[in-house]
């Protein structure tokens, strides 16, 4: 039943950024697509897409806390994720995605025709990435590449770590990717909008807190509420090549084969 179980979440999360994320991203872009005026109220048709918006963020967000969640409850050596530790990973994917969402919203808005440019780009190069990374979850090597390119979906707005060791050069290395790409987005949509001309400091301060935010959260997860409660903030280099293993471990030696 714990298998069955982490069968379902891990399915529910592939469905969460396969099909509503790309939703979310256009109820975001209709949303910056709409004229406000000062001197009108927001009608009540904007305030039940803004609500949309907040719960599809954060469906998306317990989805991948609910797989982790499960997937610990399955593995005998690992020790069961509480729930102040789930709702705090919850929270962090809550606003990194939320920023992401925001800047790719942002760009939609005013080049929507190159959108999909961005996202297939960004997909191929992370794609790239996890390939590399020699993941070991399928039974065979095409199973394997088309895991790695569904992982690679869920790279688009967020990491999720498909191997079994430590995660800070990864997580280093996709952060600075996504806070750069997500400025490029942010000032061409400065360069090319005319629409928000007086809230452009705001949604960039915005995007930044949220983005800051979600960092806070995996800091904070990761130092007082991570299952293991031996995470350092620095690894020798021994640790560095041995361990310690990591969370959000979806691969490990313990592992089965997911029954899609």
């Amino acid at each position: 039943m714990l298998y069955e179980d982490v069968d379902a979440t891990l399915l529910r999360l592939f469905e969460s950024f396969m099909e509503a994320a790309p939703q979310l991203l256009l109820q975001i872009y209709i949303l910056l697509k709409i004229e406000f005026s000062m001197d009108e109220p927001i009608s009540w048709k904007v305030i039940v897409q803004i609500v949309s918006v907040l719960i599809s963020l954060v469906s998306i967000s317990w989805a991948i806390s609910a797989y982790f969640r499960a997937l610990r409850f399955s593995l005998p050596k690992k020790k069961n994720m509480g729930w102040i530790a789930t709702i705090f990973h919850a929270s962090w994917h809550f606003f990194v995605i939320s920023a992401r969402i925001f800047a790719l919203g942002l760009f939609a808005s005013q080049l929507p025709e190159y959108l999909p440019v961005v996202c297939i780009l960004h997909w191929f190069i992370m794609t790239l990435w996890i390939i590399s990374m020699k993941t070991n979850f399928c039974i065979n090597r095409f199973e394997e590449v088309l895991y790695n390119a569904v992982v690679g979906i869920i790279f688009i707005f967020c990491y999720f770590n498909p191997v079994d060791s430590p995660t800070r050069h990864r997580y280093f290395i996709y952060y600075s990717v996504m806070i750069t790409e997500n400025s490029i987005l942010m000032l061409i949509w400065n360069f090319y909008g005319n629409n928000f001309l007086n809230y452009r400091l705001p949604i960039f301060v915005v995007h930044y807190a949220l983005f800051l935010l979600g960092f806070a959260f995996m800091i904070t997860y990761y130092l007082r509420f991570h299952p293991t409660k031996n995470i350092k903030v620095f690894l020798n280099r021994t640790e560095m090549i041995n361990g310690p293993s990591a969370d959000h471990n979806l691969v490990n030696k313990e592992r089965y084969v997911v029954r899609l």
